[in-house]
């Protein structure tokens, strides 16, 4: 990780700018045709007390990384609580917060918290308290893993799930 922020520094040290994470450098495996059908909370008991807002994923289609529903709802202002129900399994898991909403593919495992656009709309013009961040979905550890705006893993960034 050190070493990519080096990189990062030298990049916009030589005039450079890092490009911003694509959907399309994330890619999924193929979206599941299926709808998800149940909820399994055994893998994140959190994930239970939410029920009522992820049982708002049953019967439908994957919209996030291949099979995973996103479900999302206010949790203050400012703040989505965002969720994922896998459709093959039915299994729910707490993920993050976001601050100005998202964006996501069903073809991709990049997760877009506080679009560009958003923040924006929010601070035309001025200082803001939010700011875009990405996250990659990691299958293996089920977890979200923060980049940075060149599409590395940010340093101290970590992995976000249960």
């Amino acid at each position: 990780m050190l070493i990519s922020a080096i990189a990062s520094l030298i990049l916009v040290l030589a005039g450079g700018t890092p490009s911003k994470p694509t959907f399309d450098a994330y890619p999924a495996a193929k979206p599941s045709g299926r709808s998800a059908s149940k909820l399994d909370f055994r893998a994140d008991p959190r994930a239970r007390r939410f029920r009522t807002q992820l049982e708002r994923a049953l019967g439908r289609p994957a919209n996030f990384a291949g099979h995973y529903v996103v479900v999302d709802w206010g949790c203050g202002s400012s703040c989505q609580a965002v969720g994922l129900v896998d459709v093959d399994t039915g299994v729910a898991r707490l993920t993050i917060s976001t601050g100005l909403g998202s964006e996501y593919r069903a073809e991709s495992r990049l997760f877009i918290d506080s679009p560009e656009a958003a923040v924006r709309d929010a601070c035309p013009g001025q200082p803001c308290i939010f700011s875009t961040r990405y996250f990659v979905w990691e299958e293996k550890n089920k977890a979200f893993q923060m980049l940075d705006e060149g599409g590395r893993a940010a340093v101290g960034g970590g992995t976000r799930g249960p």
